[in-house]
């Protein structure tokens, strides 16, 4: 779950809080778009690694966006 404010962001993963940002940047308070992607690799920029299982699939259960 993300709880997005005007002067802080919280990432929830399983209820459980991993990164908050209470930096009040003015980039908060501009309107965004959802991507949901499914990291394959790992390193700087996601590449793939040997061992990768492709392919592969992610699934979400759902995704709730509310004002």
């Amino acid at each position: 779950a993300v709880e997005w404010g005007p002067s802080r962001i919280e990432t929830f993963v399983n209820g459980k809080s991993c990164l908050v940002n209470t930096s009040a940047d003015p980039a908060f308070q501009k309107r965004y778009i959802i991507n949901l992607t499914q990291g394959m690799g790992g390193g700087t920029w996601n590449q793939l690694v040997d061992g990768t299982p492709i392919p592969a699939t992610v699934q979400f259960d759902y995704v709730h966006v509310w004002q």
